[in-house]
């Protein structure tokens, strides 16, 4: 068996691979949802080959950053894994991954993000992390949202609309860092909508000058389907017309609930949500995040040596951190505890007296962005 990083012309191969594990009714959806990890371009994801060549187990990786206000976060996904039925059993997946994550130390990540929680991360170090919020607006309920929509108007994304919400979406309070063609790509291959068998819509909120001041991703079922609830996706800026936009998203798709998560820094949002007597769930973000590297961690997050308020967190040689403080030190236990620390607004960890770390918000990981 060869284990090693998959070159550009077995992507193909590698895609019918995942096909084959996770597409049903012969309904095949992998390759064009997934273009980041099937098409043409640098790849950084691993395959196992058997005697004869022929690819018989996958992890999908892609690189890219997690924009926090002034926080840049190096981190990969990892996603589309799997293993030819008639080779599991034997350990590939958990070769293939201990070569993605010595390939991401090797590239400076501190993070990588995961959409799971099998053992196989687990056992590897990794967890859950950050809050979110989880919504349901039904039907019956959208009208109380405190809205008054005639500031705007709704609309289908159109492509000539790309710059503007191009420009929403750079500037939330913590996202990827998007380039106007990576959002172009995802749109188009609308990721999470097709693991959901759904549809997906892209709809807009426009001020009587025709400004672009919202947006909202959904995912909304197929005209075939009995089902009548939908998702958000994804959402970007003005508060109160993203909330107008959700109510509106209910009548026009004829739904009857329409699910809505949101990371905890969207306060405002969240506010005019429970406004509107929806119910809530406190829950983690999703997925499961492990640590690369703690000290590009610690850099990357800010709390190295040069931090404004003397603030800084160094590594000890048993695994685990120390925080200094103008206040005193503290000992963090190891990557969960530090996890916990930079990412929960609402982490026990012990701080020194008069210290509280500033959390570093991260964007819902089931996104518009879907590895």
């Amino acid at each position: 068996m060869e284990f090693r990083l998959i070159k550009e012309k077995e992507l193909k191969e590698a895609a019918l691979l995942a096909e084959e594990v996770f597409s049903t009714n012969g309904e095949r959806f992998m390759e064009f949802s997934f273009p980041t990890l099937f098409r043409p371009g640098v790849s950084h994801s691993y395959a196992a080959f058997n005697d004869q060549g022929k690819i018989v187990s996958f992890i999908g990786m892609v690189p890219f950053i997690i924009q926090s206000g002034d926080v840049h976060l190096h981190a990969y996904s990892i996603g589309a894994v799997c293993t030819d039925p008639a080779y599991r059993g034997q350990g590939l997946a958990g070769e293939l991954f201990t070569l993605c994550q010595q390939h991401a130390k090797d590239s400076s990540a501190s993070l990588m993000f995961i959409s799971g929680d099998r053992s196989l991360y687990t056992r590897a170090g990794s967890v859950t992390f950050g809050k979110s919020n989880k919504y349901i607006l039904e039907a019956l309920t959208a009208e109380q949202l405190k809205i008054d929509t005639s500031h705007w108007s709704f609309s289908e994304m159109e492509p000539k609309d790309m710059f503007a919400v191009h420009s929403l979406m750079i500037h939330k309070t913590a996202g990827i860092q998007w380039g106007l063609s990576d959002i172009a790509q995802f749109i188009g291959a609308s990721p999470l909508a097709n693991i959901h068998k759904m549809d997906q819509h892209i709809l807009i909120a426009r001020t009587s000058e025709q400004e672009i001041v919202g947006v909202a991703v959904f995912a909304v079922p197929r005209n075939d389907s009995t089902n009548s609830v939908g998702m958000l996706i994804e959402q970007a800026g003005l508060p109160s017309a993203v909330a107008a936009l959700l109510s509106n998203a209910l009548t026009q798709f004829q739904l009857t609930s329409l699910s809505v998560t949101l990371p905890w820094q969207d306060i405002e949002l969240a506010n005019l949500l429970q406004a509107a007597n929806t119910s809530v769930e406190r829950q983690s973000n999703v997925g499961t995040v492990l640590v690369i590297d703690g000290e590009a961690l610690i850099a990357q997050s800010g709390y190295g040596k040069s931090h404004p308020d003397n603030i800084t967190i160094s590594v000890l040689p048993d695994g685990c951190y120390e925080l200094h403080t103008p206040h005193g030190s503290s000992v963090i236990g190891g990557n969960t505890e530090l996890v916990s620390l930079l990412f929960d607004p609402h982490s026990t960890i012990e701080q020194p007296a008069d210290t509280k770390l500033q959390t570093i918000a991260l964007p819902y990981m089931y996104g518009l962005y879907f590895i």
